[in-house]
């Protein structure tokens, strides 16, 4: 920060909604409100509802520069990638297609005999649009739905 305030070894930084202090120690690298230690992460909290007065506009541009937030991890242990129940290959899975060859079946039937087939296939379409309303095929072996990203 260019302030001159940050060369100090604790300097405000700004008020908490409440009228406390909020302090940062270079020393340390601790912040403080009202003189508690507080988390860099519950300082961004503060911010991010508004709680925070900064002293300098400037203040609140080297917090965020200095102190980025921390993009989420994985859980420790835990996979971004499924795993086959039936065979155990780890590996993205394919998604069956939008429209299967039993639904072009089912469209020409009720096409024929009802003359709603064209209606059939549009809902097929609307409620299979979402790729989480349709099967998983595993690439290596093919099953279907068999999946878990617990290992």
């Amino acid at each position: 920060m260019t302030d001159a305030a940050v060369g100090q070894p604790s300097c405000s930084l700004g008020t908490y909604v409440d009228g406390r202090e909020l302090t940062y120690d270079e020393a340390a690298g601790q912040f403080a409100v009202g003189g508690t230690p507080v988390p860099v992460d519950d300082v961004r909290a503060y911010d991010a509802a508004g709680q925070i007065n900064w002293t300098l506009g400037t203040s609140s541009v080297w917090f965020h520069q200095s102190f980025p937030a921390q993009k989420a991890a994985p859980a420790a242990g835990m996979q971004i990638v499924p795993k086959c129940l039936h065979c155990g290959f780890v590996g993205p899975w394919k998604i069956e297609p939008l429209v299967r060859p039993i639904d072009w079946i089912i469209t020409l039937v009720f096409l024929f005999l009802f003359g709603g087939g064209l209606i059939y296939l549009l809902v097929i379409i609307i409620i299979r649009s979402n790729e989480n309303r349709r099967a998983k095929i595993c690439a290596n072996c093919g099953a279907r739905n068999m999946f878990s990203f617990q290992y």
